[in-house]
């Protein structure tokens, strides 16, 4: 019997992400280190399950950052709006992870970062994530 492994969600989605969205967005798993001119989308994994041998459900924070309310509110629904492309490419990241379905959790919620002056939208999505070998 072989073992299950699911890979990292959160390196196959901002990889999806890189590879698909036109706009020249920068990605991470974390707050961006300077000010955002153009916009810095964050992938943070907060939860989720296994369901063994079948499938990841990888809950994400989806962020968008920039000095622009307006450019951060297009950038998360240009990001949703490709991940939801996902579900229909049956998209195969660089460790063969398969981005099998995308769900939004939450539309996207206005709280900007005081501390930083940058304005942030948040949504909750999951992305269900097929293991590399069942």
């Amino acid at each position: 019997m072989k073992p299950v492994i699911f890979g990292d969600a959160e390196a196959a989605t901002i990889q999806f992400l890189k590879a698909h969205v036109p706009t020249p967005y920068t990605y991470s798993t974390d707050f961006p280190e300077s000010e955002s001119k153009t916009p810095h989308i964050v992938v943070r994994r907060y939860g989720g399950n296994y369901k063994q041998r079948a499938i990841d459900y990888a809950r994400f924070s989806i962020e968008a950052w920039s000095t622009d309310r307006a450019l951060a509110q297009d950038a998360i629904q240009e990001v949703i709006g490709w991940l939801h492309v996902a579900n229909h490419k049956n998209y195969v990241s660089f460790d063969g992870i398969v981005l099998a379905r995308v769900f939004v959790e939450s539309a996207p919620q206005y709280f900007p970062d005081k501390a930083s002056g940058e304005h942030r939208w948040i949504s909750t999505v999951a992305v269900y994530c097929r293991p590399k070998s069942a």
